[in-house]
C-alpha cells in the first residue's frame, strides 16, 4: 500500500539522507509528497538550503551542504512535513526534532511514548530540547527527542508518558 492509498508514507516513498550526512550533524527532511501551492520553508530558509523553484507547487529540494540546522523550516512548515535529524558517530542514539502543537507542553528531560506516522507507538525516547519559535504565524513549538538509533525512519512523533508529565 502507498501513500495515495493509506495517507501514511512508505519507506520506499521517503526522501531520507545518507547516514554520514546524518552523522555531521542536525539535517533536515522534508517529507512533502503534495504538490500544493506552499513555499515557507523556501523563504524562509536563511541558508538558501531548500528550493520549490518557480511553481510554488512544486516539491521541495534540499542541498545538505547549506543546511545549518537552524530549525526555521521545521516551525513554519503549515503542513507539519519538516523535521530534523541527527545521529550519533558511534550510532547508538539519534536525536529527532518535531514541531509541536498540544497542549501540555513537554519538558526537558521528560520520559515520552514515540510513534510512527500512523501513530502506532515504536518505543521510548527523552525530551532534550524545547524551543519556541515566536515570530512565526502562531508561536510554534519545536521538540527534541533522543530516541534509540534503530528508531530514526520510524518515529514522526510522541506522546508524554504516563504519570510522567505534572498537570
Amino acid at each position: 500500500m502507498n501513500y495515495k492509498q493509506s495517507g501514511v508514507l512508505t519507506g520506499e516513498e521517503l526522501r531520507l539522507p545518507d547516514n554520514e550526512t546524518l552523522c555531521r550533524g542536525k539535517t533536515i527532511i522534508i517529507e512533502c509528497v503534495e504538490n500544493i501551492p506552499c513555499d515557507p520553508c523556501e523563504t524562509s530558509c536563511p541558508k538558501g538550503a531548500i528550493t520549490v523553484g518557480g511553481n510554488i507547487c512544486n516539491l521541495p529540494k534540499i542541498d545538505y551542504t547549506k543546511c545549518s540546522g537552524c530549525g526555521l523550516c521545521v516551525a513554519v512548515c503549515p503542513g507539519l512535513a519538516i523535521f530534523m535529524a541527527e545521529k550519533s558517530p558511534k550510532g547508538d542514539w539519534a536525536e529527532i526534532t518535531i514541531p509541536y502543537e498540544l497542549l501540555p507542553h513537554p519538558k526537558n528531560g521528560e520520559r515520552v511514548i514515540t510513534m510512527d506516522r500512523s501513530g502506532c507507538d515504536v518505543g521510548t525516547g527523552e525530551i532534550v530540547r524545547v524551543t519556541e519559535f515566536k515570530k512565526v504565524q502562531k508561536s510554534r513549538l519545536i521538540v527534541t527527542v533522543r530516541i534509540p538509533a534503530e528508531d530514526l525512519n520510524m518515529v514522526r512523533h510522541f506522546r508524554i508518558a504516563e504519570g510522567n508529565h505534572e498537570q
